[in-house]
């Protein structure tokens, strides 16, 4: 039973995530704000575990791209270390590996590229 639950967990955060980059593709920050903030409640409750410490790094950069007002070059310039961890590679099959359907850096980086093609 624990593991069913956990599994759902998982697919919790990602269907949170992916609501983040459906709202910043389409330009919604209140709604990004917004989504950031029961993100943060979310994973004070559920994901403090250090084998979701890239699930706490996903929503970081979405914080911190929401403190830069999604100015992407100001972003990039200003957190360079947090994307460089991001794109640090992960060994498929681990734990941590799962709840990534897409690589966050993948997705992270499209996103990027997406608004900076759409100039908000």
């Amino acid at each position: 039973m624990y593991l069913i639950a956990k599994e759902k967990q998982n697919q919790n955060f990602m269907i949170h995530v992916f609501g983040l980059c459906y709202s910043t593709v389409h330009g919604l920050y209140d709604d990004v704000s917004s989504r950031l903030e029961h993100l943060r409640v979310y994973q004070h409750r559920y994901i403090r575990h250090s084998s979701f410490a890239r699930d706490q790094l996903v929503i970081r950069a979405f914080t911190a791209l929401a403190n830069c007002s999604f100015d992407v070059p100001k972003f990039r310039k200003q957190y360079r270390r947090l994307l460089d961890e991001l794109a640090m590679p992960v060994t498929v099959g681990t734990p941590i590996s799962m709840n990534e359907l897409i690589p966050y850096n993948v997705l992270f980086d499209r996103l990027l590229a997406i608004i900076e093609e759409r100039g908000y």
